[in-house]
């Protein structure tokens, strides 16, 4: 009889540390991931636009707040054209002064707030404004807050892996301890 009670109080704490050992496991399973995380830092971004047909291709940009940005636009059109982004204050070429075909200029400046900005064609006809917007020859850019990377998810794989060993193990013996009361051994 002393052995099936030593072997239930050891069972007991066996079954209490693999709970305890969950605990910690789900813990860290949620609180890791947010701690590994890092953001991404700012990047040089180089973006291309074509000026074609009295639109702008592409006609809209994504970039991350923070981001260096040099855009530079090609005129590949039969008349002259500029670009500007009147809330950052960009300005490729002007309307007295476009960029004429075949030419090709650039800006760079730092995304440094997030947000939506129009960018268009100031030569008169060739974008208008509408409800806060433009049309015609404009697009938009759009500056995102900074992304952040995902984790590397080794070590939560790692711990959940030696949770579910853990339960595993604990499951066998609680069926031995089931077994043994059961068997009077």
């Amino acid at each position: 009889m002393g052995a099936v009670v030593r072997l239930r109080t050891v069972g007991r704490v066996v079954i209490r540390r693999v709970i305890l050992l969950a605990v910690i496991v789900l813990a860290l399973g949620t609180t890791l991931p947010a701690t590994l995380a890092q953001p991404v830092e700012a990047a040089d971004r180089a973006l291309e636009i074509e000026m074609r047909a009295f639109r702008f291709v592409p006609d809209f940009l994504r970039v991350t707040v923070g981001d260096t940005v040099t855009l530079s636009v090609t005129n590949k059109d039969s008349v002259g054209h500029n670009l500007f982004i009147p809330e950052l204050g960009i300005r490729i070429g002007n309307a007295t002064a476009p960029i004429g075909p075949g030419n090709r200029s650039s800006a760079t400046f730092r995304a440094d707030r997030i947000g939506e900005f129009w960018f268009y064609c100031e030569v008169p006809g060739h974008a208008t404004r509408l409800n806060g917007g433009y049309s015609g020859m404009a697009g938009r850019l759009v500056v995102e807050q900074e992304a952040v990377q995902p984790p590397d998810s080794t070590m939560i794989f790692i711990l959940l892996s030696f949770a579910v060993s853990a339960a595993a193990f604990a499951t066998v013996v609680g069926v031995g301890l089931y077994l043994r009361r059961r068997w009077r051994l």
